[in-house]
């Protein structure tokens, strides 16, 4: 019997770090440019949280993983605590599924973000009711560093 297509506790990391970018509206091909994957390690990864959750699609799983209202109200929520780091730049975006959000964004080369503003940064989500479950950072010679945060949903639904 297939696991409750919500329930992402059978996922492992890399599984839900590719859900997490399909639901907030990458493909696969930009997935793999993000986390620094191959295009068929990030199709590997869908394919293996579609059999665990026993949804048939990508496209359906992305879909069901999407509460609007709530996602709505916690993306605004995690862009005004993203915008009060200092070292953080203007181009931040914060997309959410139903248990987790991933923050993307780039750091100003005017600024970077120390340990205090990191720590009550951790706090405020921790507050909205997320632990983060990781960071990757890339270096473009174009865009400077740029960072993607992935916050994992710590506390029961209750939308």
């Amino acid at each position: 019997m297939p696991a409750d297509p919500l329930d992402l506790t059978s996922l492992n990391a890399a599984e839900r770090e590719a859900l997490a970018l399909l639901a907030s509206g990458h493909t696969a091909k930009s997935i793999a440019t993000l986390t620094g994957r191959t295009e068929a390690a990030v199709n590997e990864r869908l394919r293996d949280a579609r059999r665990k959750t026993g949804v048939g699609s990508s496209r359906e799983l992305a879909r069901l993983l999407r509460d609007p209202d709530w996602a709505s109200r916690t993306e605004e929520a995690m862009l005004a605590r993203y915008r009060r780091i200092a070292g953080v730049g203007s181009d931040v975006q914060v997309r959410c599924a139903r248990t987790i959000c991933v923050v993307t964004g780039a750091f100003r080369s005017d600024d970077a973000v120390d340990a205090l503003q990191s720590a009550k940064l951790t706090a405020d989500m921790r507050a909205l009711g997320f632990v983060e479950d990781a960071q990757h950072f890339e270096t473009d010679a174009t865009n400077g560093e740029r960072f993607a945060a992935y916050w994992v949903r710590s506390t029961p639904a209750s939308d």
